[in-house]
């Protein structure tokens, strides 16, 4: 998903804003290398989130659930505490 070339599995995500628009950053595992990956990408509803982001040297790599959030934090502009949780939720339950 995502990257050219690359079988990568989607873990969390988390988007921040309103209609008609996306703020969204993804956090995708290789399972070929058990590497974990960040993306952030944002816009109007016309593209597709992450169309651009087709190379590995397009992404973050992180190595814990703390750099993800703090990724998130980074790049969202309207990343709040709900946030935070719900993006924490699905990493620990997703995170291995």
């Amino acid at each position: 998903m995502y990257i050219s070339n690359k079988e990568m599995h989607e873990i969390a995500w988390v988007d921040t804003a309103g209609n008609w628009e996306f703020d969204t950053v993804i956090i995708l595992k290789d399972p070929n290398t058990g590497k974990y990956f960040a993306g952030h990408d944002s816009g109007c509803s016309c593209p597709i989130p992450f169309e651009d982001m087709q190379h590995l040297s397009d992404w973050t790599e992180i190595h814990s659930n703390q750099e993800a959030v703090d990724f998130a934090k980074r790049n969202l502009g309207r990343f709040n505490a709900d946030d935070s949780i719900n993006l924490m939720t699905q990493l620990n339950n997703n995170w291995n």
